[in-house]
């Protein structure tokens, strides 16, 4: 691929990202839910996880554990995260949701899957097909460099 191509792809790929990051920051800060993207996916990691800890979502998220912490501590004084001791290892914390954590997520999905279903708009199964062919040859190439 020549550099143009490259430009264009960083370029479009960057600015879908970052389109739909900021309309999805936009939606959540619209509701009485008071939690922010970043929080969105945390509580959503977490409901889809069992026994995961600090660490694990930090790697998930790709971001550091001071950051994490920092974002989990919110979380918990809103009471949307609990953090309750393992069985097994006294030291480690496993992340739950608490009861209004799992309503607020709840809502959370359902306002934007319609925010979803509206950017997906205008494209047909056969363009979207395509697209998460292509999205997952992406992906699976650079895991392979990582």
């Amino acid at each position: 691929m020549g550099n143009n191509c490259n430009k264009e792809f960083t370029r479009g790929i960057c600015g879908t990202m970052k389109s739909i990051h900021k309309s999805i920051a936009v939606i959540l800060s619209n509701t009485n839910l008071e939690i922010s993207t970043q929080h969105f996916f945390i509580m959503k990691i977490i409901s889809e996880n069992e026994s995961i800890i600090q660490q694990d979502i930090a790697e998930m998220m790709k971001i550091d554990k001071s950051a994490m912490l920092r974002q989990l501590n919110v979380l918990q004084s809103d009471m949307l995260v609990a953090r309750i001791q393992d069985k097994k290892d006294k030291r480690k914390k496993i992340l739950v949701l608490t009861k209004k954590g799992g309503e607020v997520l709840s809502v959370a999905e359902n306002i934007l899957d319609n925010h979803f279903n509206n950017i997906l708009k205008d494209i047909n199964k056969d363009e979207l097909q395509t697209f998460y062919l292509v999205l997952n040859k992406l992906k699976d190439n650079a895991e392979s460099i990582s």
